[in-house]
């Protein structure tokens, strides 16, 4: 799964997407439980992660949806 077609899952932006992915900006507690859901990331992550926290976790995400 890409950055697009989850970001259309979740309903946000693209751009909104990749500010939470670089840790640029942190979910509300609506689109981390949606995030969560779809990708399997802890919502806490994507609320409270670091960057690096962030990074590795999509990193991680993105091997297994290739699988």
């Amino acid at each position: 799964m890409n950055k697009h077609e989850l970001s259309r899952i979740v309903g946000i932006s693209q751009r909104h997407l990749e500010y939470l992915v670089r840790a640029e900006r942190n979910a509300s507690p609506l689109v981390a439980r949606r995030l969560e859901k779809t990708t399997g990331i802890a919502r806490e992550l994507w609320v409270f992660g670091t960057p690096a926290q962030r990074r590795a976790a999509w990193k991680k995400f993105q091997q297994e949806a290739k699988k």
